[in-house]
């Protein structure tokens, strides 16, 4: 055992409260399939990987992603995709020394995080810095 924590429910709470900041900037319609959504993986990943490391952080969302595919109705497969990929965002995120919060918030601004369809998404608004 590694004496790490398992995961916990506030490293999700964290990330919901993220993605509402980031929300109230780029309109409420984001929060499902749009900025906030894909705003919430990378951050949730990103604390993941520097909570539990980058193998435990994708199992989680991995399993996470799963376990939306195996809900009545499944969640589409675009979504889990565009789940998954930022996921893998949010990890790369989490191998570097900033905060999550800088890291995600500057992948979104340039481009680099992924919406619904295989391409990045092209944000419509720029978050500022330090505001969540």
């Amino acid at each position: 055992m590694s004496g790490k924590p398992a995961a916990r429910q506030g490293d999700m709470t964290h990330a919901d409260n993220f993605a509402r900041s980031a929300v109230d900037i780029v309109g409420r319609d984001q929060i499902h399939n749009g900025s906030g959504d894909v705003l919430r993986n990378c951050y949730w990943t990103c604390r993941m990987t520097k909570s539990f490391g980058p193998f435990r952080a994708y199992l989680i969302g991995l399993n996470h992603e799963m376990a939306g595919n195996r809900a009545t109705p499944p969640q589409p497969v675009k979504e889990a995709k565009m789940d998954m990929k930022n996921n893998s965002v949010g990890i790369s995120c989490g191998l570097e020394l900033k905060s999550c919060t800088e890291l995600c918030v500057e992948k979104y601004n340039s481009g680099g995080l992924y919406g619904l369809g295989d391409d990045k998404l092209s944000p419509t608004t720029t978050l500022p810095d330090g505001i969540y």
